[in-house]
């Protein structure tokens, strides 16, 4: 059998396209900020928003990233610290998307320092505390970080799956818990070593690492129609600190 010669991949040539198509899909021209009026596929993807702060700031982390690669960057001259601040930081917390209800949302709060858009220093610092005492106040970091959201909410759209599979309402999600975790140690937090420690303990007790918790007895979320994975990779980030903290 002769096998079809094919050009080589070109992975530059990829990635500017996709971006090309991203911010022809996703970024408003004018702010820099996601869209709004348009639905994306997110973290929280049960979830309806309109120009979420996640998205938003997933917009900042692509700036980065293309700056970082040496690629073309149809996004650098947005001040994007300037305009996420602006449209979402609502004193102790982040308003979950540009309508700007007052829900706190697990991946608002944290998205914001863990991407480094809002920066390593006393400013910042002082910030972290307050949304993080807000988190604690709304429960969710407990028992474990981090929930989306807490169940009593009445603020979020979701679509219609979310009723007979709400696990991505106030279950507790190791990936969103690590990215606290990966923030606490970033800006130096004295939280860092004991929320690291309980999510070790986590992977002793269950003996892997897995997706999403009940909110409640932190064990493996299972219900009628959902069965939580048990060997998610996000297992690397965890073993990564571990292996690095003293």
């Amino acid at each position: 059998m002769v096998l079809e010669e094919r050009p080589p991949s070109q992975p530059r040539g990829f990635l500017e396209r996709e971006t090309r198509r991203f911010c022809a899909l996703v970024v408003d021209p004018e702010a820099g900020l996601a869209r709004r009026g348009v639905h994306f596929s997110e973290a929280q993807d049960y979830a309806v928003r309109d120009s979420s702060c996640y998205s938003s700031v997933m917009c900042f982390v692509l700036q980065r990233a293309l700056g970082a690669l040496g690629l073309p960057n149809p996004l650098l001259d947005f001040d994007y610290r300037k305009a996420v601040l602006g449209r979402y930081l609502a004193g102790d917390f982040f308003y979950d998307d540009a309508t700007q209800a007052p829900y706190v949302a697990g991946d608002a709060a944290v998205l914001p320092f863990w991407s480094g858009l809002v920066g390593h220093d006393e400013v910042g610092f002082r910030l972290l505390c307050r949304v993080l005492e807000r988190l604690d106040l709304e429960g969710l970091t407990d028992p474990l970080p981090c929930r989306y959201g807490a169940p009593e909410t009445k603020n979020t759209q979701t679509i219609l799956l979310d009723r007979i599979n709400p696990w991505q309402r106030d279950a507790i999600w190791t990936c969103l818990g690590l990215q606290l975790v990966e923030t606490l140690r970033a800006y130096g937090h004295g939280r860092y070593r004991s929320e690291l420690v309980s999510l070790s303990r986590l992977v002793e007790r269950h003996g892997c690492f897995p997706e999403v918790l009940d909110a409640h007895s932190a064990e493996l979320y299972n219900n009628a129609v959902y069965m939580s994975e048990d060997s998610m990779l996000w297992a690397a980030n965890l073993w990564r600190m571990l292996k690095d903290t003293p």
